[in-house]
């Protein structure tokens, strides 16, 4: 089929998906957005889950489609793609899926630098990528006591027990 073909198949299947979700947000709102159950999480009402069965599933479609849609060189300029890319943040933002937005913002920073790579530039880079993985495990050690305290708090990741 080709890399071509095949990103351009995976681009419609996600964009589809998207739509698919904006409209059963629209068109079935207690189906698409997170209403009160009994017994479950107050903190996932409202959030968007479109015909996903949950919102962080949504979230990481949805990041993964911004983050295509985004890297697409071919589209920049047409209006449409740019609703689209718009379109998928603001799904995205709405599933509030921390962990999607944490990783795809993360994924966005690294694409965008990867895309300004230069070989000219590796020798201080692996000097300034050393010095701040020294920095980060001299901050993890130093604050020990306080991660491994917060680690085992059982609503320390989600907020939820």
């Amino acid at each position: 089929m080709g890399a071509d073909r095949t990103l351009g198949v995976v681009k419609s299947v996600l964009v589809a998906v998207l739509v698919l979700n904006f409209a059963t947000v629209v068109l079935r709102p207690q189906v698409g957005i997170h209403q009160f159950e009994a017994g479950g999480d107050p903190g996932l009402i409202g959030d968007w889950r479109g015909f996903f069965p949950e919102k962080n599933l949504t979230g990481a479609v949805t990041a993964v489609t911004f983050l295509i849609l985004w890297f697409d060189p071919r589209s920049k300029t047409n209006l449409a793609h740019l609703g689209l890319i718009l379109g998928s943040l603001v799904f995205l933002v709405q599933t509030g899926s921390k962990t999607s937005l944490g990783i795809g913002l993360v994924s966005l920073v690294l694409g965008l630098a990867y895309r300004r790579y230069d070989w000219r530039f590796w020798p201080v880079a692996m000097v300034a990528l050393a010095l701040l993985a020294l920095a980060a495990a001299w901050a993890v050690v130093a604050s020990w006591d306080i991660i491994s305290a917060t680690l085992d708090r059982q609503d320390a990741f989600t907020g939820r027990t």
